[in-house]
């Protein structure tokens, strides 16, 4: 879910940069590490671990 955030974000950057005259607008490592940092709390405070479908070492739960 986090990695669909980011990719949707990096996509986002990429089109802009897209109407921008085909110019390519700098954007530095930090303003999508950031992006990927606000994701995540965003996904963490709105899906808490219980609702996870699988446990801390990735095997799926069983109801």
């Amino acid at each position: 879910m986090i990695l669909v955030i980011v990719v949707a974000v990096l996509a986002l950057l990429a089109g802009l940069a897209g109407l921008a005259a085909n110019r390519f607008i700098n954007v530095p490592s930090t303003a999508i590490t950031e992006a990927e940092r606000q994701a995540t709390r965003d996904f963490l405070a709105n899906h808490p671990a219980a609702e996870l479908p699988c446990d801390a070492n990735g095997n799926r739960r069983t109801i």
